[in-house]
């Protein structure tokens, strides 16, 4: 299975508009797409096997399937974890996760842009951290925790503090 990069315009399963590529994942490419019909901004996250070492694939693939799975089952609206919306696996195609896009600043790219992360900063990256923990008090919890780093937590948000 190979995967075709989708550019803007791209219609992604009759479904979602792709607006936009966002920075690409471990082993996955990312994007900006409109729900055609909700209207709705949602990432895409497509699994990019060929990017991985064929001994590995099975595993990644595995690994991104997981991600779907947490997703579906931690994320919610009004929460700092994306909310699940789909998980497409196709037979002539690599699998694709739909989720909630949260609009806003993260703090690798705050960090990256002023160079430092202040204390105040420093103390609200905890909190937005910590309410993500209480979540992930279960049996899965390293399987969760390792996806959380500083390139996945909103520094800002228009739908939260």
């Amino acid at each position: 299975m190979n995967a075709t990069a989708y550019t803007s315009g791209d219609i992604v399963f009759d479904r979602y508009r792709i607006e936009r590529c966002l920075p690409q994942g471990g082993f996955s490419q990312n994007y900006v797409a409109i729900d055609t019909q909700s209207q709705q901004r949602v990432a895409i996250k497509q699994f990019f096997g060929e990017a991985i070492d064929e001994q590995y694939r099975d595993l990644a693939k595995r690994m991104f399937r997981e991600e779907a799975d947490m997703l579906r089952k931690f994320g919610a609206p009004n929460s700092q974890i994306p909310a699940w919306l789909s998980y497409v696996d196709e037979r002539d195609s690599e699998p694709v996760i739909v989720q909630e896009f949260i609009e806003g600043e993260t703090y690798e790219q705050r960090v990256t842009k002023d160079c430092v992360l202040g204390e105040p900063a420093a103390l609200e990256f905890c909190v937005r951290f910590c309410r993500r923990s209480p979540r992930y008090t279960r049996p899965d919890f390293a399987i969760a925790t390792f996806r959380l780093k500083t390139s996945s937590v909103p520094a800002s948000t228009t739908s939260q503090s």
